[in-house]
C-alpha cells in the first residue's frame, strides 16, 4: 500500500475517477451534508485548513477506482457546482451509483447547499471567491492508493466497517467481489453484479420498504441461524457478517475439505459456501426460494385474516416465512404436508394472532414463541432426519420453561431400530 503526501480537494476532482460497482449508492442526507459544510466553515472562519480524512482509490485501465470517499467528493462536487466553480467537475460526469430514490437524495442535498450558503451569505456576507479558493486548496485529505486489487477490498471492507452508512450486505458484496480469483471473466463479474442490482433495487411483496437482499439477510436467514441453535434474534449487524464469509479454498481443515468436494448447486441454510461467486449464488437461491414461498404460501390469505398495516406486524412474516423456508430448504417438496399442521400448531398455538389484535408482536414477542415453548421448531427442523419427527412434535406454549428436544433422542432410536 502506497501512501501519499496530503492532497487538495482541487487536485482530486482533476483526477479521472470511476465509482467501482462494489461501491453503496450515494445516499447521504441534509443532516451529513450540513454537518460536513459546518466543520469546513468553522475553518474557513478561522482561517485555517481542514483535513477531511483518507480517500482510498486504485489506477485501474487509466482511471481511479474511487474505493473510499464517494458520499464526501460527491457532495463538495455539488457545493462547487452551486458556488460556480469555473473547472469542470469530473466526478459529477461520472456513472453515480444509482438507487430508486439517487436523483431525489442528490436534488435534496443541493438545495440544503443552497439553504446553507445562503444563510451564510446573509449572516456573514460571505466571499464567494475567497471561499472557492479556501475549498480548493485548504480542505485536504490524505490519499491512500492500493497496489493491487485484493487489497482494495480489504481497504473497503476494514475502513467502511466503522461507519454506519455501510450496511452489512454492502460489506458482504465488498468482501465476496474481493474473494473472486484476479482472472475471474469479467462477463460472469458483470452478471453477478446486475444481478445484485436487481435484487437490492427491487422488495418482496410482503415488505414494500427493504430491498429483498436486506430483508433476506436481516430478517430471514440470520433469526434462522440463531433460531436454530436456540440462540434469540436480535438485528444483523456489521460484527456478524463473519457468519457469511463462507470458506476459502486455501483454508485446509477437514470440514472444509468436505464443502470444498461439493459442487454446491443447492446451499443448506446454515451450511458453508464457497466466497466468492459462491456467496453470490447462495443470495440469489434464497431469494428466489423465499419469492416462491411468498408466492404460494401467503398467511394472511390462508387464515382469512384482513391484510391490514398493524405496528410490528412484520415480525409475524419473519416468523412464519423464517420457518416456512427453513422446512423448504431441507425437505423439498414434502411442504404441503407440513403446511396444515404449521398453520394449526405453529401458528394458532403459538397465539399469535391475539398479538396482531393487540399490535405487540416485536422481538421479545417472537424470540419468546420460539425459544419458550415445549420444541423449538427451529432446532428441530435443523436437526430432524425426516418430516416424520416434525409432524409428531406437540408444539405448545410452556411459560417460562426453558426449550427442551428429549422427545427428539427418543424417536431418532426409534428410526434407527427400523432402519435395522
Amino acid at each position: 500500500m502506497q501512501k501519499k503526501d496530503i492532497i487538495s480537494l482541487e487536485e482530486l476532482l482533476n483526477k479521472e475517477f470511476n465509482i467501482p460497482s462494489y461501491q453503496r449508492t450515494y445516499e447521504w442526507n441534509k443532516e451529513n451534508v450540513y454537518t460536513l459544510l459546518n466543520d469546513i466553515n468553522n475553518n474557513f472562519v478561522k482561517n485555517e485548513p481542514i483535513n477531511l480524512g483518507s480517500i482510498i482509490i486504485y489506477k485501474n485501465e487509466g482511471k481511479y477506482d474511487l474505493v473510499d470517499g464517494q458520499q464526501r467528493l460527491i457532495t463538495l462536487s455539488l457545493l462547487l457546482k452551486f458556488l460556480n466553480y469555473n473547472n469542470k467537475l469530473k466526478l459529477l460526469d461520472n456513472k453515480i451509483i444509482c438507487a430508486s430514490n439517487t436523483e431525489q437524495i442528490i436534488v435534496n442535498n443541493y438545495k440544503a447547499i443552497e439553504e446553507f450558503i445562503t444563510s451564510l451569505t446573509e449572516a456573514e456576507n460571505l466571499d464567494t471567491e475567497k471561499f472557492i479558493n479556501y475549498l480548493c486548496n485548504d480542505v485536504l485529505f490524505y490519499l491512500i492508493e492500493a497496489k493491487d486489487e485484493k487489497e482494495t477490498f480489504q481497504l473497503f471492507d476494514g475502513r467502511n466497517s466503522k461507519f454506519k452508512n455501510l450496511t452489512p450486505v454492502d460489506l458482504l458484496k465488498a468482501y465476496h467481489l474481493g474473494a473472486l480469483p484476479q482472472n475471474y471473466p469479467k462477463d460472469k463479474k458483470i452478471k453477478l453484479l446486475k444481478e445484485w442490482d436487481a435484487n437490492i433495487n427491487s422488495e418482496f411483496t410482503i415488505d414494500k420498504n427493504t430491498n429483498k437482499i436486506e430483508y433476506l439477510y436481516n430478517n430471514i436467514l440470520f433469526n434462522i441461524y440463531n433460531w436454530s441453535i436456540n440462540k434469540k434474534i436480535k438485528p444483523f449487524t456489521k460484527n456478524d457478517i463473519y457468519l457469511y464469509k463462507g470458506y476459502k479454498s486455501e483454508n485446509k481443515y477437514s470440514y472444509i475439505k468436505y464443502y470444498s468436494d461439493s459442487s454446491q448447486k443447492y446451499f443448506q441454510i446454515n451450511k458453508l459456501f464457497k466466497a466468492g461467486e459462491g456467496f453470490f449464488n447462495y443470495t440469489n437461491y434464497y431469494i428466489k426460494m423465499l419469492d416462491d414461498l411468498i408466492k404460494y404460501n401467503n398467511l394472511f390469505k390462508e387464515l382469512d385474516i384482513d391484510n391490514i398495516y398493524y405496528p410490528n406486524f412484520q415480525f409475524i412474516n419473519y416468523l412464519y416465512y423464517g420457518a416456512l423456508l427453513t422446512f423448504y430448504d431441507k425437505f423439498g417438496k414434502n411442504i404441503k404436508c407440513f403446511y396444515k399442521k404449521f398453520i394449526e400448531d405453529f401458528i394458532y398455538n403459538y397465539s399469535i394472532l391475539h398479538r396482531i389484535k393487540n399490535k405487540s408482536v416485536n422481538f421479545t414477542t417472537v424470540n419468546y414463541y420460539v425459544l419458550n415453548t415445549k420444541y423449538n421448531f427451529f432446532f428441530e427442523c435443523n436437526n430432524a432426519l425426516n418430516v416424520e419427527e416434525l409432524l409428531k412434535l406437540e408444539i405448545e406454549d410452556k411459560g417460562n420453561e426453558p426449550s427442551k428436544s428429549e422427545k427428539l433422542g427418543e424417536m431418532r432410536s426409534k428410526l434407527w431400530k427400523k432402519l435395522k
